[in-house]
Parts: C-alpha cells; structure tokens; sequence
C-alpha cells in the first residue's frame, strides 16, 4: 500500500472510531489525549459557552442533558454503510473510511453496473452493507443488491400514503431495521422494513395540504428527527392565501409517536419551510437546522419593512422574533426548544408568483431575494483556530454565502461570498466537509448566469456554476473551478452546480445539470475522472467500501435534463462489492 495512504487510512480510523469512543466515555482523558484533537474535541462535553454579540438569541443556552449517550446512528459515513443523506448525523457528506479510492487511482474508475428506475434519480443513494435503497421521481422505491445490482424489493409509495402523487426525493434513513423516507407530497414520514418492504408505520408530521418532506430524515437513538418543507411557495391563483409554516419534528423511532414539533413562524406569517437534512450534536444535545423564506408576513409588517428602506437591521426589527426566515437554529434535542437563532438575511418574503406571475397579485411587496436556505441543512464539523478545537455549525445559503457559526453560542465565526446569488442558488442542495483536511466544498449554480470572479485567483470572470474548497477555519477559498458542459437549457452558457457534494480523503465528487459525473483533486480542484450520466445530476453518490453510487436525472422546473438511471463505479483494479 502507498506510505501515504497508509498513514492516512490510521487517521480516518481515529475519524471514525473517537466519536463513538468520546461518546461511551465522555469523561476520558486518555481518549482525549490520544485521538486527534480536533477529533476528540468534536465530540467532547461542551464548555460553558459565550454570549454571541452578533446573534438572535446567540446567548441563550439549555443545559447540556444528564450526559448519557443516547446510542444508534453515526456521525460519518463508515467503511460499510452510508446511512442517509449526510452520510451520518454531522450531515458532512465524507466519507472518512474511503481509502480504496483515492487520486492515485480515481482517474481509472468503471461502470460496474447500472440500473434503470422508473423516474429520475436525484437523491444520495444510501447503503448498508449489500443494501442500498433509493427512490425516484417516479414514485417508487427501490432495494438494490449492491454487488448484482438487481432490485430486491422495489414498492411505490403511494401504496403506503393512499396518495397517487406520493414520491420520494429524500434519501431513505437507514436505522435498525427500516428505511425512512419523507413523502413530497403531503407531510408524512413512512418507516418502512428494510428487508421486506413492509409498511412498519406512517406518520402525518404536518396536516397542512402544502406540507412537504423534501429533507432526508436523520437517526439518533430512539429518534427520527425531520424538517417540514411545503408547495405553498408555488401558489399562483389570484387572490391564493399563504398557509403553511415550517417545523422541525421528532418522532419514536419505533412507533412514528410524534414527541415534539417546533413551529419556525409564528401565526399570521407563512413560509419559513426547512428544506434541508439536519444536523445532530448529541453531546450538546441539540439539533442544527435551517430555514427558508417568508411567502408572506402581515400586511403592517410588509409596510414596516418597505419603509426600513433595504435596511436588513431595521427589516429585523420590523419582524415577530420567532419568524425564523431564512435561518440557523440550534434546538434542544429532547424538547425541540431553541437554545441559539440566526437570523441572517432580514425580511425575505417571496414566492414563485414573484418570479412568473408578479401580476396575479399573490407576490407581496416589498419582495424579498429569495436568499433561503435550501437543501443542503446544516454541518457540524471541527477546525482548528488560534490552536484550538472549535466546533463549527456551518451552512449554505442561496445569496452565494457558506456560513460558519460557533456551535455552542451561534456566533458567527466567519462568512464567506463564494458565487453570485439567486432564486435557484447560489448554495442549493449541499455542502461537504473534510474534517480531515479541515475543508468544505461548494457547489454554485449561478442559474441566473451572473459574471463574478472565480477566487483565488482573483483573474478569471465565469458566468455560471463553480465548485470551490474553503479553509474550514477561516473561510477562505484555496481554489474555486468551473463546472464543466454546457447548461442544457440555456444553451448559450455554462452548466451549473445545482446538486450537493460528497468528499473522501483526498477527492470531491460533484455532478453537473451537463450530466457529467466528476472526480476532483481535493488538493487542487482539478478533474481526475469525468462520466458523461446522459441526463443533468443533481444528486451526490454514496462512497461506501470502494465504490460510488451515484443517480442521475433532473428535469424538474426546466432546469435539467431527465434520466431514469443510477451507476455504480469501482477502480478499474476492483471487481467491485
């Protein structure tokens, strides 16, 4: 094995094996003293923290639970699994065990098999050992042998909800024995038997008919915690009436029981969906989440905000305080109650009638940019700053900005503009994060095609999606690339970066709305591997035990191109799981 690729296979055994040690024995001080220390501290009992000055409620704080570690779920994915669609419960997308690929041999990836589904494929694919479960556009859901690439089981989900427009576009959470999926049709959660297929239980998480499960659902211990996304922002009837507003739920794992629900927007103002995967801290017992806009806010409060005159802080000011728009939000794990709140964009009420329908009067004015926070969710990492362990809650934004905030109090540790900002991004599906190598990677898509400069350089303007690595301890962008193809519905630019990420020591995986399939240089940006998937990927693979798993197809609002397909890929040394 190459000296190099040793000594990094010692150090994602540490990456894996110290939050669960920390976690067993919190109080360890040889576990400490021996695991990497930014590792160990990841998931070290948190110390008292300081007030943020910066921050919506940055010093309000619960206390730290009765210390006993709750058990089940993982924080990163493992050598055999990938357990939903962050990989584990810190939603970093890294792959930390991943060694058989590297960019020694990443250049001579091949197909070893490929599956056709019934729609388009656009979730992360998640894996448990010769399992992996997926669903598509067109409704179903698939359990695939991960070494013949047969289905094993394959159901519609519809049959579960009664519902004829049910389907998932979540990754289905892996955990003891079911597969949870979110449906994108109404608010429920299905828990299904992950050797069978069977319906275990459903939940109605959100009665509002608007009400969407468009995040992957996350497992810890005995519960399923999930954000509540919506159509309500489609609305383009005149005289349509706004209703939903966005929640963070958790349910009993084993019954669907739902124990707590918290309400991102008060009565009287709608919107506010959380669309992204969560993040989980269970050693500071909380739950990391992130929000959208407003779709509209009361009629005295839209005029109050006119009047501050593009002022966010004064637009701030104009809102109810627990109108959690466009938001980070640090909630207790047990009551679901909010320990720290950013606010970080100031009013932003819109919906899509602003952008193709502005005359049917159902767009509230002044509106807002549209700067929410998409489907990505929030990360939990570790950096080193000032010669400490600080743990870090990050996040992406459609306006462009990769966030950073101090995980104990919501400071804002740095921020960082790292493409052109729009409805569509921006920062859309999904950030990844090295803890490693102390790095985050961003995708931009710049649907709105808009020049900027491609850093660090600081000598190249481009007009359309980029892919960027930042130093996870200060924000700084070490290299930034253009995404490859051409955009397959403007044909006049580039493509853009519209899916997630995924990263394994020393390599980055980003999809295209081109169709190509990448493999970067984690240490320079630059393309290893490149697959033409023959339909726009806005999806991010599974790394699991030298392979990648990978959908493709997107042709949802024009933005893509549709293909009914997911691949799997292994070294060209490799016959493959």
């Amino acid at each position: 094995m190459n000296r190099h690729y040793a000594h990094r296979k010692l150090s994602v055994l540490w990456l894996a094996l110290a939050p669960g040690l920390m976690l067993a024995t919190a109080a360890s001080a040889q576990s400490a003293s021996t695991a990497p220390a930014h590792i160990a501290n990841d998931s070290a009992a948190s110390a008292s923290p300081q007030a943020g000055s910066d921050g919506d409620n940055a010093s309000s704080r619960s206390t730290a639970g009765d210390g006993k570690a709750l058990g089940g779920g993982a924080p990163y994915a493992t050598g055999s699994s990938w357990e939903n669609a962050g990989g584990g419960y810190r939603n970093t997308r890294f792959a930390p065990a991943e060694w058989q690929i590297n960019p020694f041999n990443a250049a001579r990836l091949k197909t070893a098999w490929t599956f056709t589904t019934a729609g388009d494929v656009s979730a992360t694919p998640t894996v448990q050992g010769s399992a992996l479960y997926v669903p598509d556009w067109g409704g179903q859901l698939y359990r695939i042998d991960t070494t013949l690439g047969k289905a094993v089981w394959q159901v519609k989900l519809s049959d579960y909800t009664g519902n004829a427009a049910s389907l998932s576009r979540n990754s289905p959470a892996i955990a003891r024995d079911s597969v949870l999926v979110g449906d994108q049709a109404s608010g429920t959660v299905v828990a299904i038997d992950k050797n069978t297929g069977k319906l275990l239980w459903k939940t109605l998480v959100e009665a509002n008919a608007q009400a969407r499960i468009t995040a992957s659902p996350v497992v810890y211990g005995d519960r399923v915690y999930v954000g509540v996304s919506s159509g309500d922002w489609g609305g383009l009837t005149p005289g349509y009436t706004f209703s939903f507003r966005g929640s963070v739920a958790a349910l009993d794992l084993k019954t669907g029981k739902l124990l707590w629900r918290f309400q991102t927007a008060p009565e009287g103002y709608t919107g506010a969906a959380v669309w992204g995967t969560l993040a989980l801290d269970p050693q500071r017992q909380r739950v990391y989440a992130t929000t959208g806009n407003n779709y509209s806010v009361p009629l005295d409060v839209a005029s109050c905000v006119k009047n501050a005159n593009g002022d966010k802080t004064a637009q701030l000011a104009c809102l109810a305080p627990d109108n959690y728009v466009d938001s980070v939000l640090a909630l207790d794990m047990r009551s679901g109650k909010p320990v720290w709140t950013r606010r970080l964009q100031g009013a932003d009420a819109w919906s899509l009638s602003c952008l193709v329908a502005p005359t049917v009067g159902v767009c509230q004015q002044p509106q807002g940019p549209d700067y929410d926070f998409s489907g990505g969710g929030a990360n939990l990492f570790t950096a080193i700053r000032n010669g400490k362990p600080q743990a870090l809650v990050g996040a992406g934004q459609k306006s462009g900005v990769y966030w950073a905030f101090d995980a104990d109090s919501g400071r804002t540790v740095w921020s960082t503009q790292v493409g052109p900002g729009g409805t569509a991004g921006g920062i859309e599906w999904g950030s990844s994060v090295d803890p490693l190598k102390s790095r985050v990677y961003v995708a931009i898509n710049n649907n709105n095609h808009t020049s900027y400069t491609l850093a660090p350089g600081n000598t190249e303007t481009w007009n359309a999606g980029s892919w960027a690595a930042l130093d996870a301890a200060s924000g700084k962008i070490l290299w930034q690339v253009k995404v490859p193809g051409v955009d397959p519905v403007q044909t006049a630019f580039g493509a853009g970066g519209r899916g997630p990420l995924a990263s394994s020591p020393g390599l980055v995986y980003a999809g295209s709305m081109s169709g190509a399939m990448t493999v970067l240089d984690a240490a320079t940006g630059k393309t290893l591997w490149s697959f033409d998937a023959g339909g726009s990927v806005s999806s991010a693979p599974a790394l699991v035990d030298g392979a990648v798993y990978w959908g493709a197809g997107y042709s949802r609002f024009n933005f893509g191109t549709g293909i009914h397909k997911l691949y799997k890929f292994v070294p060209a040394t490799s016959r493959g799981r």
